[in-house]
């Protein structure tokens, strides 16, 4: 990982409308989430600022928890929406994570903005849990041959399988 934000650790930068957030415990080792409860079924959001040092390529990914209460999310970088809605439900607590990006971002800040698209047929709710959002190194190969580095991330999004 090149940059990892904790949502614990950015609680204070965080924003969000038209719904509550609050800091949970995630498991039995001290980590900890931001669960996001709408306040009706849709229209909820909320954005977690990252900070980028150095132009390089990156793969972003959304480290959450999956519950019986979540809900679909729309994932946005700076205005660009990012593939399909991510699913946060799932019959009992489980650990997802949601690849969303690869890119070249330029140095400065960027916000990852999530807003609740409504919830599937057999969720209890529409709430989403965030515990971080992660910029992972691309193979060493990407940066050496300069893959996509002059492609504008915002006309075209990529998500490389």
């Amino acid at each position: 990982d090149r940059i990892v934000v904790q949502a614990a650790d950015v609680e204070k930068k965080i924003r969000s409308g038209a719904a509550s957030v609050s800091l949970r415990a995630r498991d039995d080792f001290g980590n900890k989430e931001l669960l996001i409860k709408p306040a009706s079924g849709t229209g909820a959001w909320t954005e977690i600022p990252f900070d980028v040092k150095t132009k390089e390529p990156l793969h972003l990914v959304l480290e959450g928890t999956a519950m019986a209460d979540g809900g679909r999310w729309q994932a946005i970088l700076d205005g660009v929406k990012l593939g399909a809605p991510l699913d946060f439900h799932a019959a009992q607590n489980e650990d997802r994570e949601f690849p969303l990006l690869d890119f070249w971002p330029e140095p400065g800040i960027h916000v990852l903005r999530l807003e609740c698209v409504g919830r599937d047929a057999a969720s209890l709710g529409a709430s989403c849990a965030v515990e971080s959002v992660r910029l992972m190194e691309r193979r060493p190969r990407v940066a050496a041959m300069a893959h996509d580095k002059n492609k504008d991330w915002r006309k075209e999004p990529r998500l490389y399988q």
